[in-house]
């Protein structure tokens, strides 16, 4: 792989959270890691193909979550889970596992 676009995966995200197709607090949190894996490839943690991998895997596990029916967190909430989840994240020198994020998924397909 020679080149990866990490800036249009979050764009795509984030416009499928915009138009509604996608959980927004799902996405937010998946947008983040996209960032992660673009930072951690910049400082030599992980291989390019490595990190575009991970970001691609967050861009099609977004998709998987409809939003909520109905409920849209206000503004305060939704700061507060995106600050939980880059915390998260952003633990030092690793990325998060998505086992979780693969095994809900498959729990929700099922």
């Amino acid at each position: 792989m020679t080149t990866f676009d990490f800036a249009a995966s979050r764009r795509r995200i984030k416009s499928g959270w915009q138009a509604g197709r996608t959980c927004r607090l799902v996405s937010r949190g998946l947008a983040a890691r996209v960032s992660e894996a673009e930072r951690a490839w910049q400082a030599g943690q992980l291989p390019l193909d490595r990190a575009a991998a991970l970001a691609a895997e967050a861009e099609a596990v977004s998709f998987s979550f409809a939003p909520v029916p109905g409920r849209r967190p206000g503004p305060v909430q939704g700061l507060l889970v995106d600050l939980a989840l880059r915390a998260v994240l952003a633990a030092p020198g690793r990325l998060m596992p998505c086992q979780a994020i693969r095994d809900a998924v498959q729990r929700r397909q099922q």
